[in-house]
């Protein structure tokens, strides 16, 4: 399962975006996942949920969006 490795990485974006734009809590986390990407999104929902423990996206909602092509991207956080 390479979700874990997805999560773990969306983790590590959310970190990075934190330090340099100076928020402490994530509430949404709004992703595209093309449909050829071979991602699935519910096991990416389920490793996110287990990697987020215990740091600023813990509570994070992911909302997951299908698109055309085989790319995924973290398009956007919600934060305060």
């Amino acid at each position: 399962m390479h979700e874990i490795s997805l999560a773990e990485n969306i983790i590590q974006l959310i970190e990075c975006a934190a330090r340099r734009d100076k928020f402490s809590v994530v509430r949404t986390v709004f992703i595209d996942i093309g449909t050829h990407s071979c991602v699935s999104p519910d096991a990416l929902a389920f490793c996110f949920e287990s990697v987020a423990k215990g740091g600023m996206a813990e509570n994070a909602r992911l909302e997951i969006s299908t698109t055309p092509g085989d790319e995924m991207r973290v398009r956007e956080l919600e934060v305060i």
